[in-house]
């Protein structure tokens, strides 16, 4: 999934409207550190990605933390319900 993610965030284009951060980013992004990045599994890939996202496309980086929750989101509902 997170090889997947890369390759896309190799061909795509920033937006040209540029969104401003805002306070509420901030717990998102560290729920995503904790959960994913510290316990999680998926550790290694999840600090791989964020690493080439913020030295090749920095722009790109809440689009790759987004896209990396989403993942998460998506494998435990399967486990939940897929058997």
């Amino acid at each position: 999934y997170y090889e997947r993610v890369r390759s896309f965030l190799r061909e795509v284009r920033p937006p040209r409207v540029r969104v401003p951060l805002r306070f509420g980013h901030l717990p998102a992004l560290l729920r995503s550190v904790y959960h994913l990045g510290l316990r999680g599994k998926e550790r290694s890939h999840y600090w791989k990605l964020l690493t080439w996202t913020l030295f090749r496309r920095p722009v790109l980086l809440p689009m790759a933390v987004t896209l990396a929750v989403n993942g998460y989101h998506c494998r435990r509902i399967c486990e939940l319900y897929v058997v």
